[in-house]
């Protein structure tokens, strides 16, 4: 199966993403990496845009990867 779109920007596999319910603009991603990512659909450029990224805190056995991630209302995020 060939992908629909390929969005550049993680180091790692991405371990959980979704859409906001409210908007279908946005959607989120969460990697091994240890980084969350909101993406932003721009109809000017028809592409996905990273519009805003968070890292996990480092510390205890997961040395800062992400092992569940949420979207919260209003775009915020809480990292697991």
């Amino acid at each position: 199966i060939a992908p629909i779109d390929v969005l550049e920007g993680h180091r790692s596999n991405v371990i959980a993403c979704g859409f906001d319910p409210n908007d279908s603009n946005w959607f989120w991603s969460a990697s091994e990496d240890g980084i969350f990512r909101e993406w932003h659909y721009e109809e000017a450029t028809t592409e996905y845009e990273c519009s805003r990224e968070f890292a996990a805190i480092s510390g205890g056995s997961n040395s800062g990867g992400l092992t569940a991630a949420v979207m919260l209302p209003a775009h915020r995020a809480l990292l697991v």
